[in-house]
């Protein structure tokens, strides 16, 4: 059975943003132009900026665990439509290709015991890595591939209450949701590189950093002119979610 247009979810931090989400402005215009076999857009947030319209806002908590935060809202989201699919990406992932939320494939960029690896003992998000490691062994998953990456991803509303909301959360930090959910659902997922600009760029390093590359990801302190300049150049008309 060919699966309907599936519904966009965008979770939004208040405060997240430092240029009046200016991020979701060019994520949402990377999306009308192309991102295929969509419907409409939810915002998972307790607010919406005042130049956005034409979206749905799904009410949602805002405290200091993000990564609860986020299991709330897909719930909240799923309870409110019903929908079985749903189309999650975040206000800062920014289209460079066309593609479709239907099949849209599961991405992830190493093995956990890389990301492990590679963070501070000291860092917070590598204990959410190694307590999420823990739950998938428990059930069976002896190596997990890190799906955490920036890139969008689909989820099933029966498959997510299996895989995340009946997973242990007592952990004092939560659990990585993405990582969580693709690993159980036992597919074939693709490995791709993590496309994340972390520090400034001169326009021309942007362009050639991006080369071929279907989608992107910024950091608050890669945000400059140069960057901006650069978003404009790709996305130049405003989308109809803009007032």
């Amino acid at each position: 059975m060919k699966m309907d247009k599936l519904n966009v979810i965008i979770p939004l931090l208040k405060g997240g943003s430092k240029l009046n989400d200016l991020e979701l402005k060019y994520a949402l215009r990377s999306i009308e132009k192309h991102l295929k076999d969509y419907n409409e857009i939810y915002i998972l947030s307790n607010y919406l900026p005042n130049w956005i319209q034409n979206v749905s806002l799904i009410m949602c908590p805002q405290n200091s665990n993000k990564t609860r935060n986020i299991k709330t809202c897909i719930n909240n989201y799923f309870e409110f439509t019903q929908d079985e699919n749903v189309f999650f990406t975040n206000d800062d992932i920014f289209l460079l290709k066309d593609v479709s939320c239907i099949n849209y494939p599961y991405y992830y960029s190493d093995k956990a015991e890389q990301e492990i690896a590679d963070r501070n003992n000291n860092d917070i998000y590598k204990r959410l890595v190694i307590e999420t490691n823990k739950v998938l062994n428990e059930k069976g998953i002896e190596e997990f591939n890190y799906f955490d990456i920036h890139c969008p991803i689909r989820y099933n509303r029966l498959a997510f209450n299996e895989y995340v909301n009946k997973s242990d959360w007592s952990f004092k930090y939560g659990l990585i949701i993405k990582s969580l959910y693709a690993n159980q659902l036992r597919i074939k997922p693709i490995e791709i590189e993590d496309v994340y600009i972390k520090e400034l760029k001169r326009f021309e390093e942007i362009v050639s950093y991006l080369l071929d590359k279907s989608h992107f990801t910024i950091h608050d302190r890669a945000i400059n002119p140069s960057l901006i300049g650069f978003l404009n150049t790709i996305y130049p008309n405003k989308s109809k979610y803009e007032k």
